[in-house]
């Protein structure tokens, strides 16, 4: 199964968990399939530690504004 096969098995059943790429595969048919399938984001390698975890940070806070602040899994105790 492809990145791109399992990015179309979860937005079948799910379509607010965000989904980034983060591939080797540059070229802009691959990106273009990717966003395409369902992708929030899409990185190419080598891309640096920050860039990636800024973009891990702001899939993070469009999916508090999707669901109104609340995220799965939270623990406020």
């Amino acid at each position: 199964m492809t990145g791109i096969d399992l990015c179309e098995m979860i937005r079948s059943f799910d379509s607010e968990t965000p989904i980034l790429f983060y591939s080797a595969a540059a070229y802009q048919i691959d990106i273009k399939r990717a966003l395409a399938a369902g992708a929030n984001g899409y990185l190419t390698k080598p891309t640096g530690i920050e860039e990636l975890g800024r973009m891990i940070g702001e899939l993070i806070s469009r999916r508090k504004v999707w669901t109104g602040g609340d995220t799965i899994g939270r623990d406020d105790s």
